[in-house]
């Protein structure tokens, strides 16, 4: 018997990864300073909006943007094409024929749903909840709970797995889901972790009874 029905994984740097994105906050926080662009990162303010002209509005009210600066943040929001990495297609695949359901929880704007079709993993996601959606972000318990109502199961029935200790890992231990943190660079002493998605059929299997 199966431990777990609901296998959540974290998009952005777990399953699919973004080139250049990093670059775009950098040139950001040159040109509008960290502070102001730290706050709508770690505030939240950001990827709980639901368009790039919503957060580009909410920008506006906290500093004026010249003509460049407008660039610069509309780029950054609308953010680069995503990759996968070589396990994503490969785990999923396992868990919808194992009769895993799978679902998405992401600190992610708008433009991150088109890449799930974009990247042909819609077909292996049985729910998916972002950020902008629900107007609440991880780590906050909301964020988990709405995801854990929609797919109707216990906290108990969920396994997260995410590439983040405080948004992901302890997001989800503070509603009582199990997590496990994926290391892909092997550099966290956090205990369970995996370094490749695909070792995660081994710690299903371990937990089965």
């Amino acid at each position: 018997m199966k431990k777990y029905k609901l296998i959540i994984f974290v998009f952005l740097d777990t399953l699919a990864y973004c080139k250049g994105l990093s670059e775009h906050e950098v040139r950001l926080e040159q040109s509008l300073g960290k502070e102001i662009v730290s706050q709508f990162i770690d505030g939240g303010s950001i990827d709980t909006l639901k368009s790039v002209n919503d957060a580009m509005d909410t920008f506006r009210l906290v500093t004026p943007l010249s003509p460049i600066q407008e660039e610069l943040v509309r780029t950054w929001l609308s953010w680069p094409e995503s990759y996968l990495f070589d396990d994503s297609i490969q785990i999923l695949k396992y868990l919808k024929d194992a009769g895993y359901r799978v679902a998405i929880i992401s600190n992610s704007p708008p433009t991150d749903c088109d890449q799930l079709v974009d990247l042909g993993i819609d077909k292996y996601i049985d729910e998916v909840i972002f950020s902008f959606d629900v107007g609440t972000r991880k780590p906050e318990k909301e964020i988990f709970l709405s995801l854990l109502e929609r797919a109707m199961v216990k906290p108990s029935e969920a396994l997260m797995i995410g590439d983040s200790l405080k948004n992901d890992i302890r997001g989800a231990s503070a509603v009582g889901i199990d997590s496990l943190l994926l290391d892909r660079n092997d550099t966290s002493s956090y205990k369970p972790k995996i370094t490749s998605l695909l070792q995660l059929r081994d710690f299903l299997d371990q937990t089965n009874f």
